[in-house]
């Protein structure tokens, strides 16, 4: 099993893209074989569910397995906010094997 646990503040942000250390993981993912679990989690300070995230993800053979993803896990800004959802889980491992 392999396991990334990204904590990914906005600070990182300034010196590179969420995308960018994503590729990073995804990178080392693809070094596992493609039957061992591989999972991607943590605070990713985003939402993963937007088009280039999951598009990356998907592609790698990711898929999402936090059921409550639309659940806000920050607090509201104001009165009109739910609050933002950027806690995640994503694994990879062929779906004959997981239970």
């Amino acid at each position: 099993m392999c396991f990334h646990n990204l904590q990914l503040s906005k600070a990182q942000f300034v010196i590179r893209s969420a995308l960018q250390v994503l590729n990073e993981v995804l990178l080392d993912a693809g070094v596992h074989d493609s039957t061992q679990l591989v999972v991607v989690a943590g605070d990713l300070n985003l939402n993963a569910s937007k088009s280039v995230m999951a598009d990356a993800l998907a592609r790698a053979g990711f898929r999402d397995v936090v059921p409550t993803s639309r659940v806000p896990t920050t607090p509201a800004r104001n009165l009109l906010e739910a609050g933002r959802h950027i806690d995640w889980a994503f694994i990879r491992r062929q779906s004959s094997q997981i239970r």
